[in-house]
């Protein structure tokens, strides 16, 4: 199923390659509406977060690197096929998945191999270019 990212990144194909790189970018302006822990456990999530993903090197389809902010930080990320899933990692035996599963909604995984530590956030959210 191809989601709204997917046709803001297939419009970013047409594009000349140098406009990608002035900038062009995709803001995720999400409500977290829940949070479920490894064994499974959900609770009610009120929590917000904005992602700024910008293209660095991408191909024809919309796969390829970019970078992710949220919070106060950046970090490389790789788009899978140009539908996600959307892949970056904090620092050393972190991991991080977005998983578009809507035009409004979102799963962000993120798991620390170390603690063996995972959370699933299942976000609402106001996507655009």
């Amino acid at each position: 199923m191809k989601s709204l990212f997917a046709v803001f990144l297939m419009s970013f194909a047409i594009q000349p390659m140098p406009s990608l790189a002035e900038g062009a970018r995709i803001t995720f302006a999400c409500h977290a509406t829940a949070v479920c822990s490894a064994d499974g456990l959900c609770a009610d999530s009120d929590g917000q977060v904005d992602f700024v993903t910008k293209p660095v090197n991408i191909g024809p389809s919309g796969e390829g690197t970019y970078t992710i902010s949220y919070g106060n930080a950046t970090f490389a990320m790789r788009n899978i096929d140009g539908t996600g899933p959307l892949l970056w990692s904090e620092g050393r035996g972190d991991a991080q998945v977005l998983l578009l599963t809507s035009q409004t909604t979102l799963l962000w995984q993120n798991q620390d191999s170390a603690t063996g530590a995972s959370e699933l956030t299942f976000l609402t959210c106001e996507i655009t270019q």
